[in-house]
């Protein structure tokens, strides 16, 4: 018995056991919501020498990850040092130090300078606590005083004209968690707004690693609570235009909508939580299913044009296209599957999902999809065809003529845009700089210009091993590592490096007097424990434990760095190694922090895109010739399918644009639906062919037959995913974009190249 017999005669139990899988996956999500999870560790192998360390340095020195408020001196204020200003800066401070997600909080209002008090070592408030709330302009002029004297806070916590400073909060670090960040960041957002300070005149900048989080799970839940929608009603509407049916507005949807329930339960079933990657699964299903349900609803319009009744119509549906959905939700899923060849678990997860959901999507057009068209009487009329329809029968009604006539020029053209790819696709970099993910005129891109403008925000965290307990207190130890912080601070792309060699230098100055020659570091070990123990005997608030361990044997240098793209920051990178070990080959280093984790991220996915997408060409190459049986047809189904997504690759060379994690995905998503339709194509041509048909007579056929439906497809993907240039985010329209321009190269590819390639490749029988 035939598969459309078997499906028909059963369709009333499919359908009841498709709608019994989708409503418990429902109450499963329902229940059990998936969690996000876009911390460092998700994206780091749990082996990887980079996150090794990284634990090795929390283990150490305690948190690494920070908030940072700016401030700047209003226009009438002479600088920073104003009661109003002083007064803001501490309530702000105070508020964060109560925060239970806030390890360590640095100020000018809590700052404490080291200095000498009628011969004793004193470690005292810049603004004392009976003080505060009362700042007169003795105290006033008194703290600018000190403050010119200090070095470690000049450029580091206020800048030298004294017009802005910054306060500092060293957030807790939670493996595995966000939620942490997103709420301290939205308790200072409401404490802000409630002490009105902007309405004081005010400019407060904020930025650091808990404010970009909670920007970019806010703005990425408003994306998709307005885009979603908008693409839908999109679609919906050009659905309506193009096939005038409301049975064509609907089960589009329910294919989709079911798929992606069924997907969604099967990911909180493996376990795999939501990240910026799987977060584009369902845009893929809409691209897939989308695709999939219009093939499906315009032979079925077709045949029950021709007078078949709803079930013969069904029945000759599944004839016709069972094998070419069947190929291209299996080349699909080959495609997103070869995605999982990179070494980045999101990645990975992302890659099984999106294979898995292709097949998903070819289980529910055949159990839910094809028989609820079946029930339904809608039989289209030839006087009745739309506007629309009427004029892309007549435009696909010349493709074959057209292409025949032009089969040089489109071939001439085909290759000078292979020759473009050759040289510009090597040049695609990726970059995962967090920079690019806001729009230029929001406010987080400003104030992240600011930070790193005034301070370098971004930076490398440096461990150095003295090699035994408390071997940091070696002068000639302490004397190697200032000669390193020279060289640190010699590079361009550095700010001042941060590390406890200012402290002794001040302590051993204020130990002296106050005198500034002894601004330098101490000459024996005995010395160094002493001037310690002088230190921590002055009751600081600091005591140096982020700074140096327990044992006295490891000591940071936190090194600022001027924002930079992933490119410039690996040769960056890879020079300061290397130099460091050429120039101090005596040291242990080890370098960590977030942006040599995010280093090791851009290496992933750089050599993971190379490799799946090899990967993907090799094995959809080896399921076309499975398919046709023959290695011209292959090839010429490839060809077109692959193409655009390399032209427009190559495009973002000339625009300026690097990828990211989530437009790397684009490609495998328009991969699979480009292959989609060349096989629809090809597959009706060679059946054409095999009836005893000539070239053009089966170009025409296999356009005719499948031609309204790759460009109707084409046509509400294009509109319905622009609709993401209104996105928040900028790698979210960047997927809109690249998914638009990808999928009208496509079609161009399906309806002009490969008929083209077929009048060249079969001359001898046109």
């Amino acid at each position: 018995m035939a598969l459309s017999d078997v499906l028909i005669k059963n369709r009333v139990p499919c359908l009841i056991l498709s709608l019994l899988i989708v409503v418990c996956s429902l109450f499963l999500i329902v229940r059990n919501p998936l969690k996000y999870d876009n911390s460092f560790e998700m994206f780091m192998l749990k082996d990887d020498a980079n996150i090794v360390k990284f634990y090795t340095f929390r283990d150490l020195f305690g948190d690494a990850e920070y908030l940072t408020i700016g401030v700047e001196a209003r226009p009438n204020d002479l600088d920073i040092f104003e009661a109003q200003t002083i007064k803001l800066i501490d309530e702000i401070t105070k508020m964060l130090e109560g925060h239970e997600y806030v390890t360590k909080v640095s100020s000018l209002s809590n700052y404490q300078y080291i200095h000498d008090r009628d011969g004793i070592l004193a470690t005292e408030n810049l603004f004392p606590e009976v003080d505060r709330n009362r700042y007169s302009e003795t105290h006033l002029s008194a703290a600018r005083e000190v403050i010119e004297g200090e070095t470690l806070a000049l450029n580091s916590l206020i800048t030298e004209d004294f017009k802005n400073t910054r306060i500092v909060a060293r957030t807790e670090y939670i493996e595995s968690e966000n939620s942490h960040k997103i709420q301290v960041s939205k308790d200072l957002y409401s404490f802000l707004k409630q002490k009105k300070y902007f309405s004081e005149g005010y400019k407060i900048r904020l930025g650091g690693s808990a404010i970009i989080a909670e920007r970019f799970e806010t703005f990425s839940k408003r994306d998709s609570s307005l885009l979603i929608p908008l693409v839908f009603s999109t679609m919906c509407l050009l659905l309506w235009v193009l096939f005038g049916s409301l049975l064509a507005c609907i089960l589009p949807w329910v294919l989709i909508i079911s798929s992606v329930v069924i997907l969604k339960a099967i990911q909180l079933l493996v376990g795999f939580p939501m990240t910026v990657v799987n977060s584009a699964l369902t845009p893929t299903l809409m691209i897939i299913g989308m695709g999939a349900s219009i093939h499906l609803i315009t032979e079925f319009f077709s045949l029950r044009g021709k007078g078949l009744t709803p079930i013969n119509a069904t029945k000759g549906t599944i004839n016709n296209l069972f094998k070419p959905i069947f190929f291209t939700a299996l080349t699909t899923s080959i495609g997103f599957g070869a995605l999982s060849v990179t070494e980045l678990v999101p990645v990975r997860q992302y890659a099984f999902l999106s294979a898995l959901g292709s097949l998903i999507i070819l289980t529910i057009s055949l159990t839910m999809f094809l028989p609820l068209l079946s029930f339904f009487p809608f039989k289209p009329k030839e006087d009745e065809m739309i506007f629309i329809q009427r004029k892309i029968e007549f435009f696909i009604g010349k493709i074959a003529l057209f292409t025949f006539k032009r089969q040089k020029i489109i071939s001439f053209i085909s290759m000078g845009v292979v020759i473009f790819c050759l040289v510009t696709v090597p040049k695609i970099s990726v970059d995962s700089n967090i920079f690019n993910y806001f729009k230029s005129d929001s406010w987080i891109k400003q104030d992240m210009r600011y930070f790193d403008k005034l301070y370098k925000t971004g930076g490398v965290e440096i461990v150095i091993d003295s090699g035994d307990q408390d071997g940091i207190k070696d002068p000639k130890f302490l004397s190697l590592i200032e000669s390193y912080e020279l060289f640190l601070n010699a590079l361009p792309e550095t700010g001042k490096p941060i590390s406890v060699l200012m402290t002794l230098k001040q302590i051993r100055q204020a130990f002296n007097g106050d005198n500034q020659a002894f601004f330098v570091l101490p000459d024996s070990s005995a010395m160094t424990a002493q001037l310690l123990l002088l230190y921590s005997n002055s009751g600081p608030d600091d005591d140096l434990s982020d700074r140096v361990d327990f044992d006295r044997r490891f000591l940071r240098v936190s090194l600022p760095i001027k924002n930079l793209s992933a490119k410039e920051f690996d040769i960056f990178f890879n020079d300061l190694k290397k130099n460091s070990n050429l120039l101090f080959p005596s040291l242990k280093i080890d370098f960590t922090g977030p942006l040599v984790l995010y280093n090791a991220q851009e290496v992933y996915v750089n050599k993971g895109l190379k490799e799946s997408f090899a990967l993907a060409l090799f094995l959809i190459a080896l399921s076309f010739l499975f398919l046709f049986k023959s290695f011209k047809y292959g090839l010429v189904a490839l060809f077109p399918s692959v193409l655009p997504i390399l032209s427009v690759g190559g495009l973002t060379i000339f625009m300026g644009i690097s990828l990211d994690l989530g437009t790397v995905i684009v490609g495998a998503m328009c991969m699979g639906i480009a292959v989609d339709d060349a096989i629809h194509v090809l597959s009706r041509y060679i059946r054409a062919k095999e009836s005893g048909l000539t070239t053009m007579e089966a170009i025409d056929q296999a356009v005719s037959t499948s031609g309204k439906a790759v460009i109707f497809t084409s046509i509400i993907l294009v509109c319905g995913f622009s609709t993401m240039l209104f996105a928040s985010l900028v790698p979210t329209m960047l997927f809109g974009l690249f998914v638009a321009l990808i999928m009208i190269l496509a079609v161009l590819g399906d309806l002009l190249l490969l008929p083209a390639l077929l009048f060249v490749l079969e001359r001898r029988n046109i």
